[in-house]
């Protein structure tokens, strides 16, 4: 009797415990915001200190979040307002009163057609500033955005190194089909992957090859500062980026690198090899069937394959960047250079990416400035993981199935294995088989031109213009994988070029006239853009060393294409 209190009492302390461990794994706060004189603030962000968990508030100005237990403090931020620090403790509700940033409303912000003071904004905007991308690791541009602006929702498409991101300004909204913004890079609209055809091929972020190094703000439009010169291409709001210009003084030269390690996610729990081979036993006994030899005795069993182990390993991500700036009072110049290597935490994943920028500003006379921005990156992505169902088979394929059989050949599901023609090809296999690569290469350059024609009247002009190039290749190779086989090699090859160009004239006049002020505007735009992609491919390859298409049997040829424009005029 008194052995079972006594372990009747160990499992109360344990369950105690394990109440008391969960509870403080995580919790949920809430509050809600308000400005200085008591109207709530909807769409204020709430982030988590040294994390990147973050919400926003409702149309009521509230907001519900849950914090990881070592969080000691959350950021509430919103336009036009100071943000605050706010230690958590021990209380779970918070009435939080954001003050009005009176320094902030004197700054001048890019507004898509010109410049304006943020008090005179009749609508949001978020500026984003370099110190603040700088202060995270951030492969793409749009990482940075990730709790850093009110109503702003940044979600990651998948887990692929430089992958695509989902944008959204404000909930969700489409005239055309899609629900991104416009993305506009020192004049450049940026296209998104549904204005241009990579020939089938996926790599939808089109921020890819901007280094967030040579970025000196963001500016995210909303509203009429969006839709006022972009039209209907920016009614899912606009981000303006301006990359960094020189300052005349002294020529700095700065040179930065970085290197992380990137860790695998939190394993799902599946079953090992005994806990696999006692579920065989006891379905064959209830249902009938034959269950193999060797799960029998389930104790002279070991752990069996672990996929996700086999899978997942710690990557490396490392960085240079190398940049020059400098000048004097009439010509000024930024220069960069950036190389980034991120492996993937998956087996069959990579992004590399390469970039050159040079900007120059020059003021031959007083009254006219002339400026030039060209910058050329090139990616080069790894999609075997991706986009070949290797996750999703890993957490499929039985533990009995090893890795690797003792004669080196691939582990499959077989006779020997005791798994079923149905299994999923060893997913390792694959990784380290297929090939799926996608290469882009992208130049984007501009000219300026600002003339003083009088006092208070200013004549801009500005041409910009982007080339990209894209080439896809895919390579499925022989094998014999257990029960899959694969006696036929295939290869396929894809290239995509894609060109845009924009001419933009405005014609601004400022006067001000007491404590009030006049700001006319003209503005005339037209741009166009057109992309066309080819591809070939060929079956019959007699070895699976030689990825060319001249390589494959002729007789087996097939080949694609296509090609589409469109062009813009406005005033």
């Amino acid at each position: 009797m008194r052995k079972v209190l006594s372990i009747r009492l160990l499992i109360l302390i344990l369950s105690v415990f394990s109440f008391l461990t969960g509870f403080a794994q995580s919790r949920t706060i809430s509050g809600v915001v308000k400005d200085e004189n008591g109207n709530v603030l909807p769409g204020a962000t709430i982030s988590i200190k040294n994390s990147r968990i973050n919400t926003s508030t409702n149309e009521e100005g509230v907001f519900k979040i849950e914090m990881p237990a070592t969080a000691k403090n959350f950021t509430v931020s919103y336009a036009g307002k100071v943000p605050r620090d706010i230690a958590i403790g021990i209380q779970t509700v918070f009435p939080i009163v954001l003050n009005t940033n009176a320094t902030a409303l004197n700054d001048v912000v890019v507004i898509g057609y010109g410049k304006a003071k943020r008090a005179n904004l009749t609508a949001a905007q978020t500026t984003i500033t370099s110190q603040q991308i700088e202060k995270t690791v951030n492969t793409t541009i749009e990482q940075a955005l990730q709790g850093r602006s009110a109503g702003v929702f940044v979600t990651q498409n998948s887990g692929q190194p430089g992958g695509g991101i989902s944008v959204n300004i404000r909930g969700i909204s489409s005239i055309n089909g899609s629900t991104q913004p416009l993305y506009v890079i020192d004049g450049v609209q940026i296209q998104s992957s549904q204005d241009v055809n990579y020939g089938g091929q996926s790599s939808a972020d089109p921020l890819a090859g901007l280094n967030p190094e040579d970025v000196d703000d963001i500016q995210i439009l909303q509203g009429p500062s969006a839709t006022a010169i972009y039209g209907s291409r920016g009614t899912n709001g606009v981000v303006l980026i301006t990359t960094k210009k020189g300052k005349a003084g002294t020529a700095k030269l700065n040179y930065g690198f970085q290197y992380n390690i990137q860790t695998p996610p939190k394993h799902l729990d599946v079953m090992d090899l005994q806990q696999y081979a006692t579920l065989v036993k006891a379905y064959h006994r209830l249902t009938g069937g034959f269950t193999p030899i060797e799960f029998l005795d389930t104790s002279i069993l070991g752990k069996g394959t672990d996929w996700q182990t086999e899978l997942f390993k710690n990557a490396p991500m490392s960085k240079h960047q190398l940049s020059m700036s400098g000048g004097n009072d009439k010509t000024t110049y930024y220069l960069s250079g950036e190389y980034l290597n991120q492996d993937g935490i998956a087996i069959g994943s990579g992004f590399k990416r390469y970039g050159f920028r040079v900007n120059l500003d020059n003021k031959p006379r007083d009254w006219i400035t002339i400026g030039t921005n060209l910058s050329f990156n090139q990616t080069n992505e790894n999609l075997t993981a991706s986009q070949e169902s290797v996750i999703s088979d890993a957490l499929k394929l039985t533990p009995q199935i090893p890795v690797r059989n003792l004669d080196g050949s691939w582990g499959g599901g077989d006779i020997i294995n005791g798994s079923t023609i149905y299994a999923p090809v060893n997913p390792i296999a694959i990784a380290n088989l297929k090939t799926n690569k996608f290469l882009r290469r992208e130049f984007l350059g501009g000219l300026n031109v600002g003339i003083n024609l009088a006092k208070g009247l200013v004549f801009r002009s500005a041409f910009n213009t982007k080339v990209g190039y894209a080439n896809s290749v895919y390579f499925l190779p022989t094998y014999s994988i257990g029960y899959a086989i694969n006696v036929s090699a295939a290869f396929n090859n894809t290239n995509n070029l894609n060109t845009y160009w924009g001419w933009n004239q405005q014609l601004q006049y400022t006067k001000q006239l007491g404590k009030h002020s006049i700001d006319a505007m003209v503005t005339h735009e037209s741009q166009a853009s057109q992309w066309n992609n080819t591809g070939a491919g060929r079956t019959g390859y007699l070895t699976n060393d030689i990825l060319d298409i001249n390589a494959g049997d002729p007789l087996s040829s097939s080949n694609s294409g296509g090609s589409g424009q469109w062009g813009m005029e406005s005033y």
